[in-house]
């Protein structure tokens, strides 16, 4: 009978710092953009992170991010069943996060406009990709689908944007 593999790296302090740092944000920007909510991304991903150092002997440092990932989505759809309702971003949680310039408020509001109709299974794969940096067959086996279908959703995403950007 096979021991299961420890993972102690994930459980180093220092490791563990590193991955939250360079996948945290990401991490958060997947869920805000995915979810339009500043706290319920928040939390997601805080969740996510307390999951992986609770797990961390389970969890390889290559499957870091993936798991982080996998658990921040699935904590914000059992907070948004918990709640029953459906959420919608205003401004105010765009400037909240960041007084930047005018331009780029805009940007971020025209962005959030055109995930708001893109479909929502183009928009999963593309923020899978762009957002989480997730390859083309690593979203398929995650959604357990074709990596052709994830062509085709991530397209049909892609005109979407470019749809709206011509307006």
């Amino acid at each position: 009978m096979k021991e299961k593999k420890s993972h102690p790296d994930v459980c180093n302090e220092i490791v563990y710092k590193k991955l939250f740092y360079n996948i945290g944000e990401q991490l958060f920007q997947f869920l805000f953009l995915k979810y339009q909510n500043t706290e319920i991304a928040r939390e997601g991903m805080q969740e996510a992170f307390i999951t992986l150092w609770k797990n961390c002997k389970k969890v390889p440092e290559a499957k870091a991010k993936n798991y982080v990932f996998t658990v921040g989505r699935n904590r914000v759809v059992d907070i948004l069943r918990k709640k029953n309702k459906h959420l919608s971003i205003t401004n105010e949680d765009f400037l909240n996060e960041d007084k930047t310039e005018e331009v780029s408020d805009q940007k971020k509001q025209k962005m959030n406009y055109i995930l708001s109709i893109m479909p929502e299974a183009s928009k999963e794969a593309f923020l899978m990709n762009r957002v989480q940096g997730l390859k083309y067959k690593e979203i398929a086996e995650e959604l357990e689908i074709s990596v052709k279908a994830v062509e085709k959703r991530i397209s049909i995403a892609l005109q979407t944007i470019r749809k709206e950007i011509e307006k």
